[in-house]
């Protein structure tokens, strides 16, 4: 993932896109990007980062030619990440490479043949129409650019989409996604606590221990840090030279050097 990037964010937005107001003819200049997830407007459980991973421009539905358009005050489900079913909703074989688990993604929406002016929402699967993502006329194709959560956990779609006061066809390109960064909270056995992307955890030996997480961390730093203050020891975590999914974690009394000792820890990678 070299061309990925952390954003230090809690966890994932119910839905980040501009206001009733702001689209764009859809051959033209793109306007003012919906801001990236905020800590204020975040949700779920957890304040580790997201990693935004970007992927090119790719067609996950468009319901001119699947699905039809969507009628006045109606509601249509969308799939986003997999690779399976994406034909049926207009989007691309084989879908465009947003992995199960992603909590958000970065969409552009574009409305078009519309009968009369009004205006999408967008929100998680199973959630509600809070937040408008673009407003639309009868005539041009508008478009707009945001990133908006997905359904977390086992979904039958993944996003859905409602329209207000009149019926349009619907567009959706994808952009990239957000995953939770890779963290793992181990006890002192060796026994997985909380984590995100975590395959395993083992304690090797005392004080050795390794976690496994669900792809190659080359290039990517391992940083572990005690959490606790009753048992201080010196720490030092590494990706595995054999295994590259492998983070190995040392842990030393600092009170004698180079005696291993059992801890509990806190490693979170960033790739």
């Amino acid at each position: 993932m070299s061309r990925s990037k952390v954003l230090l964010v809690a966890v994932v937005v119910a839905v980040l896109g501009l206001g009733a107001g702001a689209s764009l003819a859809a051959t033209g200049a793109r306007s003012e990007q919906a801001p990236a997830p905020t800590p204020q407007a975040l949700g779920p459980t957890t304040s580790h980062d997201l990693e935004f991973v970007p992927v090119d421009p790719c067609r996950l539905a468009d319901t001119r030619q699947g699905g039809g358009i969507v009628g006045t005050n109606a509601t249509r489900n969308f799939l986003i990440s997999g690779s399976a079913g994406f034909p049926a909703q207009g989007g691309t074989s084989g879908g465009c490479g947003v992995p199960d688990g992603a909590l958000a993604a970065e969409l552009t929406i574009i409305s078009a043949d519309a009968t009369a002016p009004g205006f999408l929402r967008a929100y998680p699967f199973g959630g509600s129409p809070t937040a408008t993502i673009l407003a639309y006329q009868n005539g041009p194709n508008l478009l707009n650019t945001g990133t908006v959560a997905l359904c977390e956990g086992t979904c039958a779609s993944d996003l859905s989409v409602k329209s207000f006061q009149a019926s349009t066809q619907v567009i959706i390109d994808v952009n990239g996604y957000y995953m939770p960064n890779r963290f793992a909270s181990v006890d002192g056995a060796g026994a997985l606590v909380s984590g995100a992307r975590v395959e395993d955890t083992a304690r090797v030996s005392e004080g050795l221990y390794s976690v496994t997480f669900d792809s190659d961390l080359t290039g990517c730093a391992a940083i572990a840090t005690g959490s606790d203050t009753t048992n201080q020891a010196d720490m030092w975590a590494r990706v595995s030279t054999d295994d590259p999914t492998v983070v190995e974690v040392d842990i030393e009394n600092p009170a004698n050097p180079n005696t291993q000792q059992d801890n509990e820890f806190f490693l979170h990678v960033v790739c």
